[in-house]
């Protein structure tokens, strides 16, 4: 596309052109931004391990300059002073992210994904023993947490009932390979501004993704991997000035599909009720809403979970965390 892109006119060595071909390519399937926030999943390593066993590691290497370069420009509008994103702790998970993504050539995409979020759960204290602690771990990279935020976090993902909680523990561990998963695009930023919001937060925002989970697991979904974009449902909850707003949200959403992408869409009306400020808590009406918070409450009754407190001083259980990072068969190409 030469009127598109009249640089590339420029590039007059073939191979040059074929590098430049391969980082678009791989774009499709694998964005190192979502491999650092714990975004995308196993399934989107594998994509990336096809293309460098086709191409060769030197491919690989100039596609991860062009990723890291990319991240470094982030924030460029608040300095001009150096790269104001690579900071101590970011580039440590850049390093990190790199350092395992070297090792596809001798590792299992599942190894590789994993091995990464198990090292920034460590990072920031958290014990991987366990297939639910590496959930947890996940749930960390989604939240951008730093040390000072784990035990609100954990706090947060405790005060889950417990089986909303399996249901957010089975899908933070799907891989795409061995099973399907949902990969919610700008599940970072929902949980971004759902920790901004005074009437939000993240166990209500955990709450919501939890009956997300259920409603597309009981639909008829036929790929390995399903994409969701959740940026409308993000960008709307900046608008909601009540709990009681938020915990009808459920209610308003609909899904809408866009090739092989999914899209978590909110009404309209709601969303203008929002913003011009006539949504009121008396004019909501939502008995299944109330019908699920009703549920919900009875099962926190039942379930009666330790204190999150006690709970984090405890030991993990003796679970071993291998079946997850070393599958019994190779999922390699």
């Amino acid at each position: 596309f030469p009127k598109t892109v009249p640089s590339a006119s420029l590039l007059l060595d073939m191979e040059v052109k074929l590098f430049v071909r391969f980082t678009l390519t791989c774009l499709k399937g694998f964005n190192l931004p979502q491999f650092l926030q714990g975004e995308n999943c196993p399934y989107h390593i594998a994509v990336l391990q096809g293309a460098v066993e086709d191409y060769g590691e030197e491919f690989l290497r100039f596609f991860l300059v062009c990723q890291v370069g990319t991240l470094c420009g982030l924030a460029g509008t608040a300095s001009i002073e150096g790269s104001k994103f690579m900071d101590e702790a970011n580039s440590s998970n850049i390093l990190d992210a790199l350092g395992f993504l070297r090792k596809m050539a001798s590792e299992s995409p599942q190894s590789v994904y994993w091995g990464y979020i198990i090292v920034r759960g460590q990072r920031l204290g958290v014990d991987t023993e366990s297939l639910d602690t590496i959930a947890f771990a996940r749930l960390c990279c989604l939240c951008r947490c730093q040390l000072a935020d784990v035990h609100s976090l954990f706090a947060a993902w405790h005060g889950v009932p417990k089986s909303s909680r399996q249901l957010l523990v089975d899908h933070f561990l799907a891989d795409g390979i061995t099973g399907s998963a949902f990969v919610f695009t700008f599940l970072p930023l929902f949980f971004a501004n759902a920790k901004e919001s005074s009437v939000i937060g993240i166990h209500r925002a955990l709450l919501l993704l939890a009956e997300i989970v259920e409603f597309l697991s009981g639909a008829a979904v036929h790929q390995k991997v399903s994409n969701i974009d959740l940026s409308d449902l993000a960008n709307t909850i900046k608008d909601i000035t009540s709990g009681r707003q938020f915990m009808t949200l459920s209610a308003h959403l609909t899904v809408s599909r866009n090739d092989d992408r999914l899209q978590m869409l909110v009404s309209l009306p709601f969303k203008d009720s929002l913003r011009s400020g006539t949504l009121s808590d008396g004019t909501l009406q939502d008995v299944p809403g109330l019908v699920r918070r009703m549920e919900r409450l009875v099962g926190v009754l039942e379930e009666q979970d330790d204190p999150p407190d006690e709970v984090w001083e405890r030991e993990a259980p003796g679970k071993t965390a291998q079946s997850i990072c070393q599958p019994a068969s190779d999922n390699r190409r």
